[in-house]
Formats: C-alpha cells, structure tokens, sequence
C-alpha cells in the first residue's frame, strides 16, 4: 500500500488517522465472590465463584466472617491497552476552539475548546499533538488552514471581510508532560494567524522542529489559556441597536501534518523560542 506523505485532518473553531494492526482480542474474564447472596438476601461465605461481569449480577464480594481470622476475596479483571508505532509519523490528536460570544469588528480571547459544528477529528481540552516514531527525528511540519465562517443556514458570514484566528506560541512537552527539547532551551509553536479563506494557500505553519531537535516519542502543546489563541470578527454587522441580532458562525480548521521537514504553505511563521 502506497500512502501519501501528508495527512489531514479536521477540527472545528468552534479525519483523526492511525493506520496499523489490528488489536488482538482479549478474553473477557468473569468477576468472582467469596459471599453467596441467599433468597432471603443474607450472606454466607462460599468458594470463590463467578458472577460474571462486574455490576451485571451478584455483586463481588470479600467476604468478612466477623470474627477477626475468617475472611475471604473478591477478584475482578480490567484492561491496559497501547498500540505501538515504529517508523512512522503520526497526526495524534488536533484541537477545537471555541470563542463564546463576540462584537462585530472585535478580537476575543479563546474562551474554551468546545465544538459546535460537524468536524469530528477535533479534541475539547485543546490538545495538540504528533507522534514521530522515527529514530532520526528529522524533523517535520505541520500546518493550519481556516475555512470560511458559515452560518447555521449554511451561507457564508461576510461579503469579503475575512476572520482571523490566530495561535500563539506554547511550548512543546514529551508524553510525560517535560520539555521534547534535545537541548536547554525550549522548542514552542509558532505563531499563526489564520485568515478565513479556505485557501490551502493560505495555510500556517503551527510546528516546524528541526531535525535532532527533539526527542523521539510524543511531542504536545495545549491551546486551552484565554490567551492561547484570539479570533478577530470582521463586520459581519452594524452593531445597530435598532436592529439587533444574534448569529452563530462555525468554520472547519484542516490541520495539515507532511514528513517534508523544510515545506512551506503559504507565508511560514517563523518558529519562536
């Protein structure tokens, strides 16, 4: 299978992909007693004894006699799971943005990370991250696009006027949550300020890491802080008193992750830190 080099996906301002192995199948396990419930609802102690899923049936119970030397177990199973990459670079997860209520002809701060439109790739605690299982960490980009705003009628929210949503720079952390900088100083995001064309064009550049610049594993940021990101709103409307209204807009942000370390989409921010 041939696959292409970059990957998309899309979130919301308010096509998440991992291709590998199956997962094998793991063998459901019955949970087990020590106190057998009687009809008349009283408790006696028994070997241990299946009772099936957990909270389906007979509750598990560690039977305790009472007397200080008699008492029994209750077992139950869960389970731990991961799917190993190797070799490969992988678009992990990608934020949704959500900026509350806004003036026409005004910036707002990001307010949270809820979505209200209909991209399903997008995550609400504003995480952004890749994977990069390569040995060589040679580096990567990963780029934003901003489609246009749109209303609940679907119609397009200005005659020209474009938003702006733009991301400031947050430091990138490891998959425990410490520096994914090779060296002393830290690597962060740059700054992208996405206007509302559609255009691919007109794409940002959000990471751009140099090769050996970070470590091999997860590399994560998190736009979650008012501060984080702001989107300014064109002149959707005359802010006319005389005639007020209340419109919501949604636009899909394609996020855009190619093993080129050095592309370039549209004007490249230039990486901070």
């Amino acid at each position: 299978m041939k696959l292409s080099r970059n990957v998309l996906v899309g979130s919301l301002a308010t096509v998440g992909m991992v291709l590998g192995a199956v997962a094998p199948a793991v063998t459901a396990q019955a949970a087990t007693t020590t106190g057998k419930v009687g009809s008349d609802g009283k408790v006696t102690q028994t070997e241990s004894t299946d009772v099936g899923q957990l909270g389906s049936g007979d509750p598990a119970i560690a039977f305790d006699g009472g007397d200080g030397s008699t008492y029994g177990t209750a077992t139950a199973n869960s389970n731990a799971n991961v799917k190993v990459v190797s070799g490969v670079l992988v678009l992990d997860q990608v934020p949704d943005f959500g900026f509350g209520s806004a003036a026409s002809d005004s910036t707002v701060s990001l307010k949270d990370n809820n979505a209200t439109g209909t991209a399903v790739d997008g995550n609400n605690k504003g995480v952004l991250s890749v994977i990069d299982a390569r040995s060589e960490t040679p580096g990567f980009t990963l780029s934003a696009n901003l489609g246009q705003f749109t209303g609940t009628d679907g119609e397009a929210a200005t005659n020209g006027n474009q938003f702006v949503l733009t991301l400031n720079p947050e430091e990138i952390f490891d998959g425990n949550g410490e520096s994914a900088s090779t060296t002393a100083s830290p690597i962060k995001t740059s700054t992208a300020a996405m206007t509302s064309t559609g255009a691919a064009a007109d794409g940002k550049i959000v990471m751009q890491p140099t090769a050996k610049s970070y470590k091999v594993g997860t590399l994560k940021t998190t736009f979650s802080d008012a501060d984080a990101a702001s989107l300014y709103v064109p002149k959707v409307s005359n802010n006319d008193v005389k005639n007020p209204s209340v419109n919501s807009y949604q636009s899909v942000i394609t996020w855009t992750l190619n093993a080129n370390p050095k592309a370039t989409i549209g004007t490249p921010a230039t990486p901070e830190g």
